[in-house]
């Protein structure tokens, strides 16, 4: 029941996070995006996302993992060319950290 409210929160941030990244867009400028979304909570779970996948691309459990997952997941990206685009703290039933990464598409 957990891990099913986990992932409800999750979409619900990742469906928050695009429509923040679509409301700032500029309607002269041309450039396209990708966006990634990493997010994390306290109970060790992170997941990322990836835009116009329709399926969680990566899902990790591991207890004994901290916030620092999500800072090597968001640097691993960053390697990329992604950057930080927004970031939200978000209380449910556990704390849960979104992170919103995008880059021009090449």
């Amino acid at each position: 029941m957990q891990n099913r409210n986990f992932l409800m929160l999750a979409l619900l941030v990742v469906f928050g996070s695009f429509l923040v990244a679509f409301s700032n867009a500029k309607p002269e400028s041309k450039a396209v995006y990708e966006y990634v979304t990493v997010v994390y909570n306290n109970n060790g779970t992170l997941i990322i996302f990836e835009q116009g996948k329709e399926r969680i691309q990566e899902a990790v459990k591991n207890e004994k993992s901290t916030l620092n997952a999500a800072y090597s997941a968001i640097n691993k990206f960053e390697a990329q060319g992604y950057e930080l685009f927004s970031n939200e703290s978000i209380i449910g039933n556990s704390l849960a950290h979104s992170y919103l990464l995008r880059r021009k598409k090449q």
